[in-house]
């Protein structure tokens, strides 16, 4: 939902003002991925290249719980 937020909010600028919803979701995806044993990794693709985890790391499931954390405070508008 985040990545195709971008695109509904130009597509309805557009049809306000007069236009066509031209502007199209490429299916950006981005995801963490936990595998056990405090390693994480994560996928990001979209609908023309397909995803290819990296091998997991502890430092990507750190940045996993760091980003479960911020995402709430950016969400309230704290951070």
């Amino acid at each position: 939902a985040h990545f195709s937020a971008d695109i509904a909010v130009e597509n309805i600028i557009s049809v306000i003002r007069g236009g066509e919803a031209t502007h199209l979701y490429d299916g950006k995806v981005f995801c963490f991925i936990e595998t056990g044993r405090s390693q994480a990794t994560y996928i990001s693709f979209n609908y023309t290249n397909p995803p290819v985890p990296p091998p997991p790391t502890t430092t990507v499931h750190w940045m996993k719980l760091s980003y479960n954390r911020l995402y709430w405070l950016t969400a309230k508008g704290i951070l």
